[in-house]
């Protein structure tokens, strides 16, 4: 077995967070890709939205919990 590195709180808090920013930039990347089909006339659209949408937020949340 490889010997895991210990780390600080601070250093995982930080880590925690770039993670997070990243994956709620992938979620609002994803609503503009969203957009783009059929330019937001599909059926499927206003509920995909709102629910990346929510996610993002959902995210936003953790963000500010972690500052």
């Amino acid at each position: 077995m490889t010997a895991m590195k210990a780390i600080t709180e601070k250093e995982y808090l930080k880590e925690v967070f770039t993670e997070l920013e990243a994956v709620k930039g992938r979620i609002l990347d994803l609503r503009k890709d969203l957009a783009l089909v059929n330019a937001g006339k599909g059926t499927i659209y206003p509920a995909h939205d709102r629910h990346l949408l929510e996610l993002a937020e959902y995210i936003d949340w953790e963000l500010e919990v972690l500052e």
